[in-house]
């Protein structure tokens, strides 16, 4: 999976992207999008076992045919040798839209995180980033 990730560097709250496409829905998760993109963002994101769900919101792009979850978690990583253990906000936005002739599914998973501390200042930007995205289309990694 690390071919598909990118991260924004340039910004002052750096995004991680993952992307793939799906020819279809696979049988064992069911047969709508909302369904897949639960069962993606449960298989991706790992263990959240430090994790505590603070919000979940609807994150639909209408004009862009996608639908969309995001999860807002607070989580505290452990404390590791010299490392104190410290409080962060997590945000992932699981979105999908079929695409292409054959109408493949295109699955998309952006997500930051940051220190708690920063909360109040960076939660509107990773606001105004999800409600402006724009989502190109599917081009496989070279």
């Amino acid at each position: 999976m690390d071919d598909y990730l990118y991260a924004d560097v340039f910004r002052r709250v750096s995004f991680m992207m993952m992307d793939q496409l799906f020819p279809e829905i696979p049988s064992h998760i069911g047969n709508s999008s909302q369904e897949l993109i639960v069962y993606m963002a449960s298989e991706l994101n790992g263990n959240w076992e430090h994790s505590t769900l603070i919000e979940s919101k609807q994150r639909n792009f209408p004009d862009q045919n996608a639908l969309g979850t995001e999860h807002i978690m607070a989580y505290r990583s452990p404390a590791n040798g010299d490392v104190a253990a410290d409080n962060w906000i997590r945000h992932v936005l699981s979105i999908g839209r079929h695409e292409g002739d054959d109408g493949e599914y295109h699955y998309i998973q952006i997500y930051c995180h940051y220190p708690k501390e920063f909360e109040t200042k960076v939660r509107p930007e990773v606001d105004y980033y999800f409600d402006n995205l724009r989502i190109n289309e599917f081009s496989p990694k070279q």
